[in-house]
Formats: C-alpha cells, sequence, structure tokens
C-alpha cells in the first residue's frame, strides 16, 4: 500500500467515523425529545398528583439541557 493509499484509507475512516458520531447523536436528540413529549403529555393529563408532576418538571429540565447540549454537538461535528 503506498502513502497516498493510506492517506485516503485514513480520509474514509475518519468520515466513517464522524458519520456514526453524527447519527448516534441525532439518535439521541430524537430520543430526548420524544421523552419530553411523553413527559408534557402526562403532565397536561391531570392524572398524577402535584408531587409527581413536579418530579416530571424537573426530568424535564434535565431533558431540556441534554437537548441543548446534544444540539451543540451535532452543530459542533458538522462544523
Amino acid at each position: 500500500m503506498t502513502i497516498q493509499d493510506e492517506a485516503i484509507q485514513h480520509i474514509i475512516s475518519t468520515n466513517k467515523a464522524k458519520k456514526f458520531n453524527k447519527e448516534k447523536i441525532q439518535n439521541e436528540l430524537d430520543d430526548c425529545l420524544e421523552c419530553l413529549t411523553i413527559l408534557d403529555n402526562a403532565i397536561e393529563s391531570t392524572y398524577f398528583d402535584d408531587k409527581h408532576s413536579l418530579i416530571m418538571q424537573s426530568w424535564c429540565k434535565e431533558y431540556k439541557t441534554r437537548l441543548n447540549n446534544l444540539r451543540e454537538q451535532l452543530k459542533d461535528n458538522n462544523g
């Protein structure tokens, strides 16, 4: 294998790794959005006691923080 072939293989490997990482982040982001949707619907349903709704609201904050972090990672990965 020549030096050029090795360089090309390195670039291909790097691009595959970036693509995999981007897909992984996107999947996590989609999961966070789904969790927020489920939690929001549960909170709005009024089936739960207030103390349980407050717990779910704290979970929402955690997921929103995670969502923002993932969006930043995705932006950094694209740049």
